[in-house]
């Protein structure tokens, strides 16, 4: 009788270890599925973070290009120029530019002076009849004008520095040019225009500035005295003849 009751207590305590064991076991592989993957189970696809599509730009207009802008000139009549306006303000240039040079201004007044400019007219007006800007008209030049106004021995003078003696050959003394009055014009690749006296003559003037022989020449050390002849034509165009003398 002990040993059946003993085998019985036996198989009691077998089974109850046998729940217990199964009651742990379950107990663990729920505390661990969140780690573990079963046999079978997908295993999920990470998300990816969202990514954003580049938004395309706006495409830029191609319509008409935008003009450039020109500028306007407003003509302006031959007959609105005044000649003597343009001599004053010449002169005011070139004895400006000698001031520049610490030189002495040129006169315009004077019985010399008044002959220079009468010459220097009648040179202008020749100019302007050929449509030329030369030195030497119906074969005559400078030099004879000088003489034939009686100013050729009278206008010598000392070299700048004073190493000889300057004469009125070869131009020496004289500067010509041309330019236009009232009306758009293009010179050298550029877009000019000048509208009234004081513009005329400061184109004028600059225009021999800007060159080595005649800048030479009205900045003559010792040349005094001065005449000037501008000549306004009907179509605007304007020469301008400037003789020097001691």
């Amino acid at each position: 009788m002990v040993n059946k009751a003993a085998f019985g207590v036996g198989i009691i305590v077998l089974l109850a270890a046998v729940g217990i064991g199964v009651l742990i076991g379950m107990q663990i592989g729920g505390a661990s599925g969140s780690g573990v993957v079963s046999p079978g189970e997908e295993t999920p696809t990470p998300t990816s973070e969202p990514t954003e599509s580049p938004t395309a730009m706006p495409s830029t207009a191609t319509g008409t290009p935008t003009p450039t802008m020109t500028a306007q000139y407003t003509t302006v009549p031959a007959r609105s120029f005044n000649e003597q306006n343009i001599t004053d303000h010449v002169l005011q240039y070139i004895n400006a530019e000698r001031q520049a040079a610490g030189l002495d201004n040129l006169s315009a007044s004077g019985a010399t002076s008044d002959q220079l400019r009468r010459m220097a007219d009648s040179h202008s007006e020749a100019m302007a009849r050929e449509g030329r800007v030369v030195h030497t008209i119906d074969g005559q030049s400078s030099a004879d004008r000088y003489r034939n106004n009686n100013l050729y021995g009278r206008c010598e003078m000392r070299s700048d520095g004073g190493g000889y003696i300057e004469s009125a050959d070869n131009n020496r003394f004289e500067a010509i040019g041309k330019t236009v009055a009232g009306q758009p014009y293009t010179d050298k690749g550029q877009r000019r225009f000048h509208g009234n006296d004081t513009q005329v003559a400061h184109a004028l003037v600059e225009d021999w500035n800007n060159s080595d022989i005649y800048r030479d020449r009205l900045t003559l050390e010792n040349a005094n005295r001065v005449g000037i002849g501008i000549q306004v034509t009907n179509t605007g165009n304007v020469y301008a003849t400037v003789n020097v003398c001691s």
